[in-house]
């Protein structure tokens, strides 16, 4: 099947907003995002796993940085500890794929961070490789 192309500026799974997607991930619903392509300006992606469409981890990125987790795998440049590069180890070794979907595109670079973060709590670190909570921007930081 062909990826989707993230739209610019919406939720990247059509018309629902991203608390909406968490919601219905929260409650069991498959994930139903374009897989990333193409984003636009700043975008918040999630990394998931082929083989039971597990969410494993929230990131935010610019470009292409929804492919550095498995370069880093894969030229052995990542800590080999680190629980993200573990699971992509895993989901290789199984005969999976990562897949990165696109949340949201189009955005500031405060906006995505922030939402990055929102994903991160609402999502929980129990079920994320992520380490940290995610960046705080210096607005964010006076309040």
């Amino acid at each position: 099947m062909e990826p989707r192309k993230a739209k610019t500026s919406k939720p990247a799974g059509g018309e629902r907003s991203p608390e909406d997607f968490l919601a219905a991930y929260l409650a069991g619903a498959p994930v139903n995002l374009p897989e990333c392509v193409a984003p636009e300006g700043f975008y918040v992606y999630l990394l998931g796993d082929s083989r039971n469409g597990q969410v494993f981890y929230a990131g935010k990125g610019k470009g292409r940085r929804y492919e550095a987790h498995v370069t880093e795998w894969r030229t052995g440049r990542g800590r080999n500890n680190h629980p993200k590069i573990q699971r992509i180890a895993e989901i290789h070794r199984d005969g999976g794929r990562v897949i990165a979907w696109c949340l949201q595109d189009g955005l500031t670079e405060g906006t995505a961070f922030a939402l990055e973060r929102k994903v991160i709590q609402t999502l929980g670190r129990r079920s994320l490789t992520n380490s940290a909570l995610g960046v705080l921007v210096p607005l964010e930081r006076s309040k």
